[in-house]
């Protein structure tokens, strides 16, 4: 049975409309909801958002097959411009069912979800042709396409999640691996003991993360980090780079653009690229730049530099026993050798 959120206006100190799904809100449930944002914190579910133009939206809900335990309870609410969706805890001691839930959203709603325990899909439509956003959004917004545009935000513990074709996106993960596609707009990302694989993507990246690996393909746009520990594995993208790693590995394949990286106890490698420049500044780091059309430099405290084949100027400045290697260069180099550090050139 379906039921659609009354839409009622009550007059008090905070103006907020409230509806609560009642006697109805016991799995299995289907609601037809309102063109509003959507909060959702959940546990133990299997989250499908799928993003249609024109689709009216509306959550169901049902226990997986073969879930043991009681019947599984949520609140839906619409409170100011918000439509809340929330998973009520279990009894203590009571077996936790699997739910299966899926929302239908307009692409104008923007979702934030909370949760452990989920395995979330959003699926979108992927970024508008320019010919089809109102004139009225033709100043560039957050998304970089035109005017506002709908976001998502993702807190999530102990969790999967495969995010297709979707807008700007706010991410803070935790033990959960993400999967993101094609998706547009700025993605930001706040990564602990978490996986994250991006591919397509047409927007900016921003990056924090301790103890957790990221691997970035296809980029258009610039992406900036802060690593800890970990990997960052960039991959045939064209996009201006910069940031900071300790204890980390940053490695660029076929990339283009420039990058600006300073590393302390870390190894950072540049292989079969076309950059402008690349600026690096280690303490006690490797670098390894090979195969590379562009200028470098570089100033190491410590650790170690090697070029090979590089199409472009080097640039070292070497200090505290720092070593240097470079073979088959094509461009003017210039060493600068203090405290014990030293250089080998091969030709």
């Amino acid at each position: 049975m379906k039921h659609m959120l009354p839409l009622v206006i009550v007059l008090a100190a905070a103006l907020t409309t409230t509806w609560s799904a009642g006697a109805q809100d016991t799995v299995p449930f289907e609601f037809e909801l309102p063109r509003a944002a959507v909060h959702l914190d959940l546990y133990d579910c299997r989250l499908e958002v799928v993003t249609q133009t024109g689709a009216q939206p509306l959550i169901r809900a049902v226990d997986a097959s073969g879930s043991a335990g009681d019947s599984s309870a949520f609140r839906v609410a619409q409170t100011g411009g918000t439509v809340e969706i929330t998973r009520l805890p279990h009894p203590e001691g009571a077996p936790v069912t699997t739910v299966v839930v899926e929302l239908v959203i307009d692409p104008s709603q923007s979702i934030t979800l909370l949760g452990r325990g989920l395995s979330v899909t959003v699926r979108g439509e992927g970024k508008p042709p320019e010919e089809e956003l109102p004139a009225k959004e033709s100043e560039p917004g957050a998304d970089g396409r035109g005017g506002a545009a709908s976001t998502h935000t993702l807190e999530l513990e102990d969790s999967e999640v495969a995010l297709f074709r979707t807008p700007s996106t706010t991410l803070r993960a935790t033990n959960t691996a993400v999967h993101a596609e094609e998706g547009f707009g700025p993605f930001s990302a706040e990564l602990g003991w978490s996986n994250l694989t991006v591919r397509g993507h047409e927007g900016s990246i921003n990056l924090i993360s301790e103890d957790s690996e990221t691997v970035v393909e296809r980029l258009i746009g610039n992406l900036e980090f802060k690593l800890t520990r970990g990997v960052l594995d960039l991959r045939d993208g064209n996009g201006n780079v910069r940031g900071d790693t300790r204890e980390g590995r940053v490695s660029a394949t076929h990339w283009e653009g420039s990058a600006t990286v300073t590393a302390t106890d870390a190894n950072v490698d540049f292989r079969d690229g076309s950059l402008a420049q690349i600026t690096f500044n280690g303490v006690n780091s490797g670098l390894t730049v090979d195969g590379v059309r562009g200028n470098v430099k570089a100033e190491l405290e410590g650790g170690d530099a090697f070029a090979e084949s590089t199409r472009g100027s080097l640039d070292v400045t070497a200090s505290t026993g720092a070593r240097i290697t470079a073979e088959d260069l094509q461009g003017p180099l210039v060493l600068r050798l203090r405290e014990d550090s030293e250089a080998e050139i091969r030709q």
